[in-house]
């Protein structure tokens, strides 16, 4: 009750010796929550016997492009981490976010309007893929930001999809958060101690030529060209991210990298 009251969050019981069971419901849960782009988050035998309590979340996005790529595709090969392969690649000509810097192309593709929301993929020019994760930072992420400019251009991406299942404890634990991790965090909400033992994140991410499933500027310069003044051929591994329009924030972040 004061989960449900306080925090508006669902509860449910569980009995946590019938494995099977509640492994069923978990993974029931996961696929209506997300549309059926997750169907499996758990299994019996993830279930520990000293269990109490699992915590889910789900977040999805089913967004269309603000401009939808051509309906068709182009067979390009994508020169992947682990080897080249055939891909179909979308692409088209517009008038997009675009900039270049410290051995990086960044391109920002908004979504509808009212979503408020855009991808940015971020193409290294110089190094691997690896290399600019590294270095990717709060910092680089704004002065990359600072020089993207609304400009003609020709785009190249390929169609992905991306699924990812990471252990978030440690990274949280990494960052400071401890007190969720502590022997009796989840006192309050029931009759005996607990802790959160265990917290996984499961991601998917779906790019197509209308849209993904997980505002312009002008200026002097457009319609004074006859073509485009940068292509972004995203033919080898890149990063991509979620982002708010209106505030920048990044809500989803990510790379294409490996041939699966």
């Amino acid at each position: 009750p004061v989960l449900q009251e306080s925090l508006g969050i669902d509860v449910e019981p569980a009995n946590f010796t019938h494995k099977q069971e509640v492994a069923d419901s978990v993974n029931q849960w996961a696929a209506r929550s997300t549309k059926g782009l997750i169907n499996e988050i758990i299994s019996p035998i993830d279930i520990r016997d000293s269990e109490h309590v699992i915590l889910l979340n789900a977040i999805v996005l089913d967004a269309k492009w603000k401009e939808p790529f051509s309906p068709f595709t182009i067979e390009k090969v994508f020169h992947f981490t682990n080897g080249d392969h055939i891909v179909g690649m979308m692409f088209m000509d517009g008038y997009f976010s675009y900039g270049e810097l410290d051995g990086l192309k960044a391109l920002e593709l908004p979504y509808e309007d009212h979503t408020d929301l855009s991808m940015v993929l971020i193409l290294p020019t110089t190094g691997s893929l690896e290399d600019l994760v590294k270095r990717f930072n709060m910092e680089l992420y704004t002065k990359m930001d600072s020089v993207m400019y609304v400009e003609q251009g020709e785009i190249q991406i390929p169609k992905f999809n991306t699924s990812s299942k990471i252990k978030a404890k440690d990274v949280l634990q990494s960052m400071g958060l401890e007190s969720a991790f502590e022997e009796d965090a989840f006192g309050v909400f029931l009759d005996h101690p607990a802790q959160l033992t265990e917290l996984r994140q499961n991601a998917v991410i779906e790019v197509s030529e209308s849209g993904t499933k997980a505002a312009a500027i002008t200026d002097g310069r457009i319609g004074l060209r006859s073509g485009p003044l940068y292509d972004f051929i995203a033919d080898r591994p890149f990063m991509y991210l979620i982002r708010r329009m209106s505030t920048k924030e990044v809500i989803f972040i990510g790379h294409f990298s490996y041939f699966k």
